[in-house]
């Protein structure tokens, strides 16, 4: 091969190998939305069940009422379980839609499995991170 058809085939296998992984991303992206939908749902969760009672007590305060208490609906562990419960769910759920969108074209099933990877890495640092300590805002 001259040195110059091998610059264009390798230009053309290039870009190949680009609209390839472009497509996949594109048919592969919607996996990501339950894993998405479970980390925002667990996340809110830690807010609404762990200051939740704050906005009834500021509420109070808005017509001259003085209440205070705790924060919290639950205790923070039992918080922290409802967000691994929340979190394995949006994994389950995205590696499921991978596997279903898998299935609608007759190629690889090879090529499913960066993106399962992908769901499994952002879910595994989803649930070390509800395991690291977070504060509570005051009201």
């Amino acid at each position: 091969m001259i040195p110059d058809q091998n610059a264009e085939a390798t230009l053309v296998a290039g870009s190949i190998v680009k609209k390839t992984m472009f497509s996949n991303f594109v048919r592969y992206g919607y996996a990501l939305i339950p894993l998405g939908l479970g980390i925002h749902l667990a996340h809110n969760a830690k807010h609404f069940l762990g200051e939740g009672l704050s906005a009834i007590y500021t509420s109070a305060s808005l017509v001259g009422m003085s209440l205070t208490g705790e924060l919290s609906i639950l205790n923070m562990p039992t918080i922290q379980v409802i967000q691994y419960i929340l979190t394995l769910l949006g994994i389950l759920g995205s590696v499921y839609t991978a596997h279903r969108i898998s299935l609608k074209k007759q190629s690889s099933k090879a090529e499913v499995l960066p993106y399962i990877l992908l769901i499994l890495i952002f879910g595994a640092i989803a649930l070390w991170m509800y395991s690291v300590p977070m504060a509570a805002r005051a009201h």
